[in-house]
């Protein structure tokens, strides 16, 4: 899949899920909190990403947001932890109010902000997942995986998938 098209995916799947969100008159700002690995063992690979995604709000901002309504990417490092990771997906969705939790490094993590984004009714985006509840027939609702063409185990899970 080409770079390109993985970005307009992920633009589409960021429109859609925001777009969704409920937003009140009174809040005039897009809260996106992204979760990731960015200073354990794993920060080389997700740290980038994570700049990536700064960069595409940047350039959403500079657009003029949403429906004219400003992005604001909040971040926060899991440091590969499940358990840290479902504190900060609880910290994201209640004291800082964010309409969608993006990112998620490897798996391990991932159910965890699940359950959390789930209990708090806001839609988890994870970049890869290869956790089965949340694949189809019968997804966790409010999970979603965006998929990851550089993870060997995301091309296996999708084609078993569509499978």
């Amino acid at each position: 899949m080409s770079r390109a098209k993985r970005w307009t995916i992920a633009s589409s799947a960021i429109a859609l899920v925001i777009g969704s969100a409920d937003i009140t008159a009174q809040q005039r700002l897009h809260r996106i909190g992204y979760i990731g690995d960015l200073s354990g063992p794993m920060q080389d690979n997700y740290a980038p990403i994570l700049e990536s995604f700064e960069w595409y709000v940047k350039e959403l901002n500079e657009r003029g947001g949403i429906d004219g309504v400003p992005v604001r990417l909040i971040a926060r490092n899991d440091q590969l932890d499940a358990t840290r990771a479902a504190s900060i997906a609880l910290e994201l969705a209640t004291a800082e109010n964010v309409n969608s939790i993006w990112g998620m490094s490897q798996t391990r993590t991932h159910m965890a902000v699940y359950q959390a984004a789930q209990r708090n009714r806001i839609p988890a985006v994870a970049m890869f997942s290869g956790i089965k509840e949340i694949l189809p027939p019968k997804p966790l609702p409010y999970s979603y995986s965006i998929g990851h063409v550089f993870e060997v185990a995301g091309e296996v899970s999708g084609k078993l998938a569509a499978q």
